[in-house]
């Protein structure tokens, strides 16, 4: 069982017990779990059954939200194409200078890769090792 399902069984377990003695509180406190948790699980369970409860992660959101948006304003607000191909040739084109050419503010101005290989190297304490060419 992975990781998720047991969360899932989890809640539902939380979910089940409320049910069965009527309680919402009382189920809340024997399980250490918060009733605005309890509540947002069943919303979801009642909306989408399991599916409702898996657990998706919050702290990507802004990483992949920031993303779309540099995506929307300096690729596709720019954009003219003829058909897929000629959107997927410049899609890869663009995605090579986003991430090997521009610049990144947070960074000190150093692209993406840069950044990651001193991470890298940084992280291994062991001089530069050329991982990324």
């Amino acid at each position: 069982m992975t990781k998720d399902e047991r969360e899932i069984q989890r809640k539902l377990k939380v979910l089940y017990y409320a049910e069965k003695t009527g309680h919402v509180a009382r189920a809340c406190r024997y399980f250490g779990v918060g009733r605005s948790n309890f509540y947002r699980w069943k919303r979801a369970y009642e909306a989408r059954g399991e599916a409702g409860l898996f657990n998706a992660n919050p702290q990507l959101n802004g990483k992949v939200e920031r993303s779309h948006r540099s995506d929307q304003q300096e690729f596709y607000q720019l954009l003219s194409y003829k058909d897929d191909v000629d959107l997927e040739a410049k899609l890869d084109e663009w995605e090579h200078f986003y991430n090997f050419n521009r610049p990144h503010g947070a960074s000190m101005e150093k692209h993406t890769m840069k950044r990651s290989e001193k991470d890298f190297n940084e992280q291994l304490g062991s001089g530069p090792i050329k991982v990324f060419a």
